[in-house]
């Protein structure tokens, strides 16, 4: 499938097509609605991807040889804006572009 044939949804350098089928999918006034990680946009090198700020922490830091995971609410905004353009950086300049589940 040629580029200008693909819907915004397919197209994987721009994900803000799936943000709002993502907010309809977590909508509600339950515990999930209320739980729902924060997604923001990260723009790298022509490809917008979105990324989550959890609504929890994982405490991952606590074992040994771990950090603050990039989407931890103990992180900074713009720390998670750091850590997130870091990561597109790496994987945008690969050559094959980033895999899908990863960042």
């Amino acid at each position: 499938m040629s580029d200008s044939s693909r819907s915004p949804i397919e197209d994987s350098r721009d994900q803000r097509p799936a943000l709002p089928i993502l907010r309809a999918f977590l909508a509600g006034d339950d515990v999930v609605a209320i739980m729902q990680p924060r997604m923001h946009e990260v723009t790298c090198l022509g490809a917008t991807h979105l990324y989550q700020r959890r609504a929890s922490c994982c405490r991952i830091y606590l074992r040994p040889h771990n950090e603050l995971c990039a989407s931890c609410p103990l992180v900074s905004h713009e720390e998670h804006v750091d850590r997130n353009l870091a990561w597109m950086k790496t994987q945008l300049t690969r050559g094959n572009g980033p895999r899908a589940g990863h960042g």
